[in-house]
């Protein structure tokens, strides 16, 4: 285990926690694509090291729009319509959009993902954390998640909110995870256009994996600025050194960034160095707290 989470789980039954008027004080919205798509489907994935990485992360679903079958352990949901009209050109706009927000496993019951994402104690009660909400291979949809993968927040054990300039949150699960790796932290030193790669669920769609990001800016020092091709769904997702495969912050805020065409939408195409870029809460301020 992380020698990190092993001080962390001393320090848990102190930590600070969101109360119930927490509520998010920034458009946390994602949505913008820096040249082409960089987002694969699991199916278009063949690196064992990548799908392990993607069995460790989660998507944050509301309790309410999932119903269990207790006869075969699982729980079931419709497609329902995406957010808005996309567009035909739209990458996976016919695939489900389910997620409200991303999260990966740190320890067998620990997942790290945005403060925004659980701002209050009573939003962490009514979520639902789903492991493996992806497309099988050689399907072409997702209708049911097995119950061994869906679990319920416990508590929130570490929580910053956008007010502090650090957006991060860790929460307890229900019971252990087994079978799944705890994804590792990185302690090394970023730097000016070090590569990124992000895990998580765009627009709430199952599980993409997203290559070709950059970091932009260092400043300030609480988070970094990234090109990456991110979407709402991807707050809380982990941010990879794309070498190293290891965290190196965590997804949390940007402008909203759709464009409409012809009457339905379509996700605003920007070169590398233009746009915002996406910001990224810094491990390092997670680690702050996991050693204090």
């Amino acid at each position: 285990m992380n020698k990190y989470i092993i001080s962390f789980l001393f320090l848990a039954a102190c930590s600070q926690q969101p109360s119930e008027s927490i509520v998010s004080t920034s458009d946390t919205s994602t949505n913008v694509v820096y040249g082409e798509d960089g987002r694969k489907d699991l199916s278009e994935i063949t690196d064992p090291q990548l799908l392990q990485m993607a069995r460790s992360t989660v998507a944050f679903m509301d309790a309410k729009d999932l119903v269990y079958d207790s006869v075969f352990n699982k729980y079931n949901f419709e497609n329902t319509e995406p957010t808005l009209p996309f567009c035909t050109t739209e990458k996976f706009r016919n695939q489900p959009h389910w997620a409200d927000c991303s999260g990966t496993l740190i320890a067998e019951d620990l997942i790290l993902t945005a403060g925004h994402c659980v701002p209050t104690n009573k939003d962490c009660a009514q979520a639902k954390i789903v492991f493996d909400y992806s497309i099988p291979t050689g399907q072409k949809n997702v209708n049911t998640i097995s119950g061994d993968n869906v679990f319920s927040c416990k508590k929130v054990v570490a929580f910053s909110n956008l007010k502090l300039d650090t957006d991060f949150a860790i929460i307890q699960l229900d019971r252990p995870v087994v079978g799944r790796k705890p994804l590792e932290f990185s302690t090394t030193e970023l730097t000016y256009k070090s590569p990124l790669m992000l895990i998580g669920h765009p627009e709430g769609l199952p599980t993409k994996i997203t290559f070709n990001g950059k970091v932009r800016s260092l400043i300030p020092d609480h988070y970094f600025t990234a090109s990456l091709d991110a979407f709402s769904g991807n707050s809380g997702s982990a941010v990879y050194n794309e070498n190293t495969k290891k965290i190196v912050g965590i997804l949390v805020r940007d402008q909203r960034d759709y464009e409409r065409k012809n009457g339905c939408y379509i996700a605003k195409q920007c070169d590398e160095n233009d746009c915002r870029g996406e910001d990224v809460t810094r491990i390092s301020e997670v680690l702050k707290f996991l050693t204090k």
